[in-house]
């Protein structure tokens, strides 16, 4: 039962967060959990204004029985400023998912749990969406220890591999700085500016054309270096990424 691996807790200078309660391995899936709310793609559409969008979202927050409501807005809100209140709109910002690889066409939902996942650039968890069941999982992608927090990567792929200061650019979004052993000790700096010059190449193939042999290369080189960086491994496996 995925229920007794893990505890919401209050983390020193992260609020709060989901702590292993046992030894978890590499592979096994920690939760598993349907979304609160779901906001359908053509909502993400331009043919509707971002005032046209914002009032959707709060119809179907308003639409979600008191009790979910009351998990919903007890969401941490990146977008308020101090001293306002809580909004449906940046409590959705803060926390949604995109449940499945970020198309057009993707969906993206609100997970009371997931939503208390904080971000590390070295995490030990990546999440997997089930499109069958309509679940989204939280899987291990390291062996974790009684007691150790569970952390996924807020960064795409193409923002993952860049230099600590980069990546804490894009996080101020969300309302904070990392301070994960990844940032504080850069250590992969040669890695970082190799994946960096690969995928250069393999954009500009069609200028550029690359022999067969040379391609599948780059792309093996690719993927060891994303494995090296611990980058979201079950994901793009299963996305044939």
């Amino acid at each position: 039962d995925t229920c007794t691996k893990y505890s919401i807790q209050n983390i020193p200078a992260a609020g709060l967060g989901v702590i292993a309660t046992t030894n978890i391995s590499a592979g096994d899936i920690v939760i598993r959990e349907k979304p609160l709310l779901v906001i359908p793609s053509e909502v993400k559409s331009d043919q509707y204004s971002w005032k046209e969008k914002v009032k959707y979202l709060e119809k179907k927050v308003s639409g979600l029985s008191e009790k979910q409501r009351k998990k919903y807005f007890q969401l941490f809100d990146s977008k308020c400023l101090k001293g306002s209140k809580k909004s449906a709109e940046g409590i959705f910002r803060t926390n949604n998912f995109a449940l499945g690889p970020l198309t057009t066409d993707t969906e993206h939902g609100i997970f009371v749990v997931m939503s208390r996942l904080n971000h590390s650039c070295g995490p030990n968890c990546e999440v997997v969406w089930q499109a069958d069941s309509e679940c989204q999982e939280v899987v291990a992608s390291r062996d974790i220890e009684d007691g150790e927090e569970m952390t996924i990567c807020y960064l795409n792929m193409e923002n993952r591999v860049k230099t600590a200061g980069e990546r804490n650019k894009i996080l101020r979004q969300y309302g904070f700085s990392c301070s994960c052993r990844f940032c504080e000790v850069e250590d992969k700096m040669w890695e970082i500016e190799r994946f960096q010059e690969i995928c250069r190449i393999l954009q500009q193939q069609e200028e550029t054309p690359v022999q067969q042999h040379e391609l599948v290369e780059l792309y093996y080189e690719r993927e060891v270096i994303l494995q090296l960086l611990g980058s979201k491994l079950v994901w793009r496996i299963n996305n044939s990424l």
